[in-house]
């Protein structure tokens, strides 16, 4: 037996306790206990690629903010790498705002269209399909992958782009020639690295607050999640994936059957869903996995990315499906 939090779970505005309650959960059920983490997780860690970690996952003593906190700062400059601000983010609205308030917004990007408008800079830079790098995996093994294509026109690998702005910067430690040379900075991988110990450790933050109560006066609560096809801009660009059934899953809302039959809906009817920012109007399926009270919106969506990161939203029936 064991107990496995997903993405969802691990995204969650509160993830942190719901990773500590999970562990002490399992200690006391005497099961195993793992998480799956997204897409290279690992190697961003590993790398000290997150706020709080230094190269090799050590412990950095000048912690810096997550994306969520970092939203409510003044910032001179920001650097946006790989990132289509209105989809890759939760809360799409208040980083929009956060990017209109910077003085410079410098976007490497391998697509035009994921250039926010408050870019001053762009820097183009191919997608991971067209350059070698490595993934570190949950059992703490690094996979290797070359580049399955050339770099269109003048984009060129992200890790060279660096190199160069390093160079002109005249920072020292930036002479690679080769992706490899940046991997061996990095301490080797430590086996046990990979694993989890039950139960872990959670302090609380002093900025931490409970989740609001929700009025149930025609309210729902929103689960946001993102599918299958809308993690990358990559794969939201393929358009022979996203005419699949999951990916055309993808577009609607969901909610449970009883709460449909309650707004007198049934599965393909217009809904419209409204935060404190804005409101999205979309089909609806019927899904017997969202909590009763609940409507499931879609993240990485160009039509849903008008929505904030409000945990409250209001439903309505615009039309029938005939």
């Amino acid at each position: 037996k064991g107990i496995i939090l997903g993405e969802q779970a691990l995204s969650h505005r509160h993830g942190s306790a719901l990773r500590v309650l999970a562990s002490i959960l399992a200690q006391v059920l005497d099961a195993s206990f793992g998480m799956l983490a997204p897409a290279n997780g690992a190697g961003a860690w590993w790398s000290g690629a997150v706020p709080h970690r230094l190269p090799g996952g050590k412990r950095s003593e000048h912690v810096g903010l997550n994306a969520s906190a970092m939203l409510s700062t003044h910032p001179k400059t920001v650097i946006l790498y790989g990132l289509e601000p209105g989809l890759d983010h939760q809360d799409p609205v208040s980083l929009g705002n956060f990017l209109s308030r910077a003085n410079h917004v410098i976007s490497l990007s391998a697509f035009r269209s994921a250039v926010p408008e408050q870019a001053t800079v762009v820097l183009p830079v191919t997608p991971f399909t067209e350059s070698a790098g490595s993934f570190l995996n949950l059992n703490g093994h690094l996979q290797f992958s070359r580049a399955a294509l050339e770099p269109k026109g003048e984009s060129r690998p992200g890790w060279k782009v660096l190199r160069v702005l390093a160079n002109f910067l005249s920072l020292d430690g930036f002479d690679y020639q080769d992706v490899s040379e940046v991997l061996r900075e990095l301490p080797p991988v430590a086996m046990d690295s990979a694993r989890v110990d039950a139960p872990m450790e959670f302090v609380v933050s002093a900025t931490d607050e409970p989740e609001p109560a929700i009025e149930r006066n025609g309210c729902f609560m929103a689960t946001h999640t993102v599918p299958i096809y809308s993690g990358d801009p990559v794969v939201r660009r393929a358009t022979a994936l996203n005419k699949t059934r999951d990916g055309e899953r993808a577009k609607v809302f969901s909610m449970n059957p009883k709460d449909l039959a309650g707004l007198e809906c049934r599965e393909g009817d217009l809904l419209r869903v409204t935060d404190r920012d804005s409101s999205v109007c979309l089909a609806v399926r019927e899904e017997p996995g969202v909590l009763e009270g609940c409507v499931g919106i879609p993240l990485g969506q160009v039509a849903t990315g008008v929505l904030g990161a409000s945990v409250q939203v209001t439903v309505e029936k615009v039309s029938s499906r005939d």
